[in-house]
């Protein structure tokens, strides 16, 4: 009964240790991925629509309260690339998957913007809030 008991106090420490590690790397989401992924679109349709009309599109429909600010990071002829896309009932992070999908672009939810970069880019790299690439 004892040794039964140390065995379930040592399975509990290690069950705690492994969520307490997980939460403190696990990094907090911003709020734009939160709005991407809270935000439901009921419907939405583009037909040979450039990639530069569908996110001022998503700026002008954006609310006060949450605006959306994309910083095109992708070279000039990606942004008159066509987008044909209809869809029904899914999440903000749903419809630009797609769109990115479709225009060989990715958007990377950043605190104050959602940077949009070219495929394959190595434009990865996370900017700070002065505005310079972080080492």
């Amino acid at each position: 009964m004892e040794a039964t008991l140390r065995i379930m106090k040592c399975g509990l420490v290690i069950f705690l240790s492994v969520v307490m590690a997980t939460s403190l790397w696990a990094q907090p989401k911003n709020p734009n991925e939160i709005l991407l992924e809270t935000t439901m679109v009921s419907e939405i349709s583009f037909k040979q629509t450039s990639l530069s009309a569908v996110l001022e599109y998503f700026t002008q429909k954006a609310s006060d309260k949450h605006p959306l600010n994309f910083v095109p990071l992708y070279p000039p002829e990606y942004g008159e690339k066509l987008i044909t896309l209809q869809l029904s009932q899914v999440p903000l992070k749903v419809v630009l998957d797609y769109v990115g999908k479709l225009a060989g672009v990715q958007f990377i939810p950043e605190r104050h913007a959602i940077r949009v970069i070219a495929l394959g880019s190595d434009e990865r790299v996370p900017i700070n809030a002065a505005g310079s690439n972080s080492p």
